[in-house]
């Protein structure tokens, strides 16, 4: 069985700095375009509705979009109810999904595809006493936390789920840790506004004159 090294060491051979920073890059802008571009056509009831459904569009089709260049191949997976696509990211033998959860650590609800992946993944790398084989991948789950304005994330982690899909193994791959000035040259601050558009909002329907 791996131990915490050990895992952290197998993601970060098949997993580059680049590629990393690249996914970081993704999430902070599919949080910002999804927050304006929601922001110009809904009212905040519906707004906080669409928001989370969007912001995942524009981040799958983001994480679609990286260059193979970074040793990624990033391809839409339809899941076994036919009713949902997740974008899966293999990197070498390094296999990751993206979720969002509302606090670091926490595991996205389950899902057949995520437990499927740690099943396949997880049990030969992490249970068995036999050093692992090199085509074993290992599963990581990109996890970002909303801020509570929910115009970016406070937190991006890669988390290494058991075979069980019950908790997380090893020690938490924290970008924002390893990519400090990144993430500081993408985070709105409270003296930089978001710069919308001209709001194009839905128009109401105006209210009946009581008649005098």
């Amino acid at each position: 069985a791996l131990s915490a090294a050990q895992i952290t060491q197998r993601f970060d051979a098949f997993v580059s700095r680049p590629l990393l920073e690249a996914i970081l890059k993704c999430i902070f802008d599919a949080y910002r375009t999804a927050y304006e571009e929601c922001e110009r056509i809904f009212d905040k009831p519906e707004l906080k509705n669409v928001l989370p459904y969007y912001r995942l569009g524009k981040l799958n089709a983001a994480l679609r979009a990286i260059p193979e260049s970074l040793g990624v191949k990033a391809t839409a997976e339809l899941n076994s109810a036919c009713n949902h696509y997740h974008v899966l990211l293999i990197a070498g033998g390094a296999r990751m999904t993206a979720s969002s959860v509302e606090c670091a650590g926490q595991l996205p609800r389950h899902a057949i595809f995520r437990e499927t992946y740690a099943q396949e993944s997880q049990l030969h790398l992490f249970y068995s006493n036999d050093p692992p084989k090199e085509d074993i991948p290992l599963y990581g789950l990109i996890l970002h936390v909303p801020d509570e304005s929910q115009k970016q994330p406070v937190s991006v982690q890669v988390r290494f789920p058991d075979k069980a899909y019950k908790n997380c193994v090893g020690e938490p791959v924290d970008l924002f840790k390893r990519f400090p000035d990144v993430v500081a040259s993408l985070q709105i601050t409270s003296a930089e506004p978001m710069v919308s558009e001209p709001s194009v909002k839905p128009r109401r329907a105006d209210k009946k004159h009581k008649s005098a």
